[in-house]
């Protein structure tokens, strides 16, 4: 159980030797299904750099990390030297605001301000430009989407089902948790997302998924 984490989100963490047959399934399942899957990591564990990279790179496999950056540096999540490193092996780096709290229950005012301090905190650490933002436990609104776009992002990480609609900018993740068949997941949540996609004129014709 990382440090400090709430018991609550136990369900949600994978062991090493469990991450390591989830990758090893993708290049599988990426077939089978035709789609690109891109392991997502939320929160600044420091497992993302302990366990997760080392497996990101021997699957040869490029992972997305988003950071509440009011965690750097703190005991048991991810260090200034070690979010550097992740960038300079090639891995995407985000925001997932300051202080894990939902986006849909912040003023305007408080989460502009979270979305533009950890973007420029996450570009000033890796010298790139950050333009993904996951939304705190998956939550959105069509507020929440303007707010990410007024502050420089290009794409928002959800969770669910619900239809994109006009928000083409939206990426709907596939969160996999402790004990799930991943490849019965993704083959459930493969038929939901081509409906919505069918619907959704702005999507691309080929869909991306990421797992978490």
């Amino acid at each position: 159980m990382p440090h400090g984490r709430p018991e609550a989100e136990r369900v949600y963490w994978l062991s090493a030797a469990e991450l390591e047959a989830l990758f090893a399934s993708l290049a599988e399942l990426e077939a089978r299904h035709d789609i690109d899957i891109q392991p997502d990591f939320d929160d600044a564990n420091e497992s993302d750099y302990l366990v997760a990279l080392p497996l990101l790179k021997r699957f040869s496999k490029r992972g997305a990390f988003f950071v509440p950056t009011d965690r750097i540096d703190q005991p048991g999540f991810l260090t200034s030297r070690q979010i550097r490193h992740l960038a300079q092996e090639g891995m995407i780096l985000g925001s997932h605001g300051t202080d894990h709290v939902p986006w849909t229950e912040l003023s305007n005012n408080e989460l502009s301000r979270q979305l533009r301090h950890s973007k420029r905190v996450l570009e000033n650490l890796t010298g790139n430009q950050v333009k993904g933002a996951a939304a705190p436990h998956g939550l959105w609104s069509p507020r929440v989407v303007g707010q990410v776009l007024a502050a420089g992002y290009e794409r928002l990480h959800t969770c669910g089902e619900r239809p994109c609609e006009q928000y083409g900018m939206l990426n709907h993740r596939l969160v996999v948790r402790r004990g799930d068949d991943v490849g019965a997941v993704i083959s459930k949540k493969l038929q939901i997302l081509r409906r919505v996609a069918h619907k959704a004129k702005d999507l691309h014709d080929r869909l991306f998924v990421t797992a978490a």
